[in-house]
């Protein structure tokens, strides 16, 4: 069975390498942009299953960005990141087609525990987003 496709994208080439370092060690193949342009390009030649996208980049936004490759592929699956864990870019993200959202900085274990879950990896199913308490 094929590695599944994970495509991250940040502004932050550091935070997209460590990402691409940790999932790539979980055995998924991860590919990274510098920014929502970017990354649409990746998506029109290769599609991932999931996309790991930050809210706020130059060019395009983590937002826009989402909107643009659900209106091309309904079925790719969204994590957003965000520095600030508002409920309003919540809100926003999932009422555009995001499986879930996580904070800066990121919880390497919940991460991996989101990606595993949205992918249906890792014996998780995926029916919704991780619930925080």
């Amino acid at each position: 069975m094929d590695a599944k496709r994970i495509l991250i994208v940040d502004d932050e080439i550091n935070m997209c390498s460590i990402i691409q370092d940790i999932l790539s060690d979980e055995g998924y193949d991860v590919m990274i942009a510098e920014n929502g342009s970017e990354a649409l390009q990746v998506v029109r030649k290769i599609t991932p299953d999931l996309i790991i996208t930050d809210i706020n980049m130059p060019c395009m936004g983590g937002l826009e960005l989402l909107r643009e490759v659900k209106s091309l592929h309904t079925d790719i699956q969204f994590i957003v990141m965000t520095a600030f864990g508002e409920l309003e870019t919540y809100l926003n993200a999932m009422s555009n087609g995001a499986f879930d959202y996580i904070t800066k900085p990121l919880n390497i274990e919940m991460l991996k525990i989101m990606v595993a879950k949205v992918l249906g990896q890792g014996g998780y199913m995926a029916d919704g987003p991780i619930q925080r308490n």
